[in-house]
């Protein structure tokens, strides 16, 4: 086995291995930055010395002697420091080897000013058409370019125009502003040596100073982390070996102060857990013992290992005298061998298959929940909800079962089943109400086709009546004639009635009209497109027409409504529900003892609201029932005369116009003892609570399309 370094060996390598690559990355810069100053430096000179060149050269042409210009040039080739020094035309051929600067200075003086020369030849330095060559020419600056010549030394050649200057013209005239060029070629030696020196010496330094700082290194290491560390790894042993009254001094440093104190504080937690956990343990066994529920813990072969107080209860058993036993002592005899087989049948495929399922159920997942019968000490059978689970307890697998005596419960069970019959019953007569209901619906249904058939035949009585009405008014003044002249008592009888009989007839027939009207509109069913305003005392004058055959018998309705208050409404199901409440009125008011059964409907405008009282001087309702009356099929008129779905359909007829139904008993107003109070929007009020519900459903909408998109 490889051996482990130690934390400060690791350290002082990484340290190490930063530090170097550190200095060798300044010792690179500083090397790039000291070769570019001693480059500039050179090329500032150079560029000195080529200023200097042509300051002298147009001093010494000026002379007047192209011989002194050539031999001031071949001097300074002399240089050491300069390799090549040349004195270009603007073609890029190298002057003084020919006539032709001479030809044209005499040419344009007149005279021969200089003496021509006996040999005569064109030196090429650079082509006319050459990049370096044409960019100074164009702009009229020094250009810098290095190179490596065939000798391997690296060169730094300067190309630097000679511009016009004015004295120049009494000779080149002033047509031309580049005159020639000054090619000068210096050797980068002895910048490089010098270079290479700098970079030796920096390395040096540097190397020294590497050796110096890993050493410092290596001593505040040990002085001041492995001592330290040593300390902390040999109380940290002998906290592992169970001297949890350690603790680690440490003060050379802020860091392992602060690993000191942390562990420290680790023991001060780990000593307060144990002891918590020892608490723990002792409250864990006390509430063990204090649970209604048998819990017991048996290895794979069945053997109990613990059983709380429960056990002792439910089975009768002294719980510490069961452990060691084998779990079949709780089972009925009848079972055991049944028992006995399903424990040796999972021994035998516990390997192959029953592990892996362990491996599964470890996170104590119930794997068995089931209702089965225990067996007691004294052999009397005790009903159990049973629960077993996997555990594992280091290398074994022992199983919790959990047991429940439900023998309570199991007689509350017969119980519901008992009121689970009962209910059915309740459910039976529901639903025969519910057919109830229907047929009463049909009946509406076959009312409407009724109300058509009976309004045609009373649409002829009613023509005919009329055409009666106008014959009568033309034939009676011929009667009244005719009887003035003989007397004869039982016409001038029968003439008196005729009127009042035909204005009888006729009211009557208006009355078949309007209850003919009322009970098709009624028979409609309320659309959402059915609702249009009108005034708020229309559906009650409906409800009037169709109950007045019971309002007849001695009822007195009044009504209270202002003609000028409009409401928006289905006026179909609006009128079904002044039905609903006025025969209800009406029904109670049949077992009332006054004299005089008053209905009052009264109604009045409250902030954006109608309040509509609906009141009767009835019996009341009882306070027990008033909570119960707009539930569905809930009535208290008995079977044959109520169904108890008319106040709930007005519950949900008043909600369905954002309002809202109330039922007060006794009455707010004396001496009435019902009232139920409606409260529903003015028109303006309706639609903006409509705007809102349209708003709020196209969210709902726009959510569950995107949701589906989702």
């Amino acid at each position: 086995m490889m051996k482990k370094k130690k934390i400060g060996t690791k350290f002082m390598l990484m340290v190490g291995m930063a530090t170097l690559l550190t200095l060798l990355g300044l010792l690179y810069f500083y090397i790039r930055h000291q070769e570019k100053n001693i480059l500039e430096h050179n090329r500032r000179a150079q560029m000195q010395m080529i200023n200097t060149a042509i300051q002298g050269l147009k001093t010494v042409m000026l002379s007047g002697s192209a011989r002194n210009a050539e031999m001031y040039a071949n001097s300074l080739k002399k240089v050491p420091e300069i390799i090549e020094f040349r004195i270009l035309r603007p073609n890029g051929t190298e002057a003084f080897h020919d006539n032709l600067t001479i030809d044209a200075v005499n040419w344009r003086k007149g005279k021969e000013l200089f003496p021509y020369k006996s040999q005569e030849r064109t030196v090429a330095i650079l082509e006319s058409n050459d990049p370096d060559l044409l960019k100074v020419r164009a702009r009229r600056k020094t250009t810098v370019y290095d190179h490596v010549d065939d000798q391997g030394r690296r060169l730094l050649t300067f190309l630097a125009p000679i511009l016009f200057d004015l004295p120049c013209q009494n000779c080149h005239g002033n047509e031309k502003q580049v005159l020639g060029l000054i090619q000068l070629t210096t050797s980068l030696d002895g910048a490089l040596k010098s270079i290479t020196t700098t970079g030796k010496y920096a390395a040096e330094l540097s190397f020294f100073a590497f050796i110096i700082m890993m050493a410092l290194i290596h001593y505040g290491m040990r002085q001041h982390l492995e001592f330290p560390l040593e300390d902390i790894c040999r109380t940290m042993e002998r906290v592992r070996d169970g001297d949890l009254n350690q603790r680690i001094l440490v003060q050379d440093s802020m860091e392992l102060e602060s690993v000191g104190a942390t562990f420290n504080h680790m023991l001060s937690r780990l000593q307060a857990n144990y002891l918590l956990m020892r608490k723990n343990e002792t409250r864990l066994c006390t509430i063990m013992d204090n649970v209604n529920e048998a819990i017991i813990t048996t290895d794979m072969n069945g053997i109990i290992l613990t059983a709380n107080r429960a056990v002792g209860d439910i089975f009768h058993h002294d719980s510490e005298s069961l452990i060691g036993q084998n779990i079949d002592i709780l089972i009925p005899v009848d079972i055991r061998d049944h028992h006995h087989k399903k424990i040796a049948s999972y021994l035998a495929f516990h390997q192959n298959h029953v592990q892996g399922r362990i491996e599964q159920h470890l996170r104590g997942e119930v794997f068995v929940n089931r209702e089965i019968l225990g067996a007691r000490k004294d052999d009397s059978l005790v009903s159990l909800e049973l629960s077993i689970t996997h555990v594992r307890m280091g290398e074994e697998v022992q199983f919790i079962a959990t047991a429940r005596d439900i023998t309570q419960r199991k007689e509350a069970e017969e119980k519901l089943k008992r009121y689970s019959e009962q209910l059915e019953t309740m459910v039976n007569e529901r639903t025969k109400q519910l057919v109830h209901a229907e047929r009463l619906a049909t009946l509406g249904t076959f009312s409407a086709g009724m109300a058509h058939e009976i309004n045609n035949p009373n649409s002829f009585i009613a023509g005919n009546i009329y055409f009666l009405k106008q014959f009568w008014q033309e034939t009676q003044p011929v009667l009244e004639h005719t009887l003035a002249r003989e007397s004869h008592p039982r016409i001038t009888a029968f003439m008196d009635e005729v009127d009042k009989t035909l204005d009888e007839i006729m009211v009557g027939s208006q009355r078949i009209s309007k209850i003919v009207d009322s009970l098709k509109t009624y028979s409609k069913g309320g659309m959402e497109t059915d609702r249009v305003q009108c005034r708020m005392s229309d559906p009650v004058k409906d409800a009037e027409i169709l109950l007045s055959h019971r309002l007849k018998k001695g009822y007195r309705l009044q009504c209270d409504i202002p003609d000028d208050l409009v409401i928006y409404c289905d006026r179909q199901q609006m009128s079904q529900v002044f039905i609903n409440l006025i025969n209800n009125a009406i029904d109670a008011l049949e077992s009332s003892r006054h004299a005089d059964k008053h209905i009052w409907i009264q109604c009045r405008l409250q902030e954006r609201h109608y309040w509509i009282a609906v009141m009767d001087n009835g019996p009341g309702i009882p306070p027990s029932l008033i909570d119960k009356i707009f539930d569905p099929f809930f009535t208290t008129k008995g079977k044959t005369k109520g169904t108890g779905l008319g106040l709930a359909i007005v519950d949900g007829i008043i909600k369905d116009h954002f309002g809202q139904i109330t039922a007060h008993s006794p009455a707010t107003s004396a001496p009435m003892a019902t009232e139920f109070l409606i409260i529903l929007p003015t028109a303006e009020l309706y639609h903006e609570h409509l705007e809102k519900k349209k708003s709020t459903a196209g969210n709902k909408k726009g959510i569950h399309m995107r949701e589906k998109q989702i």
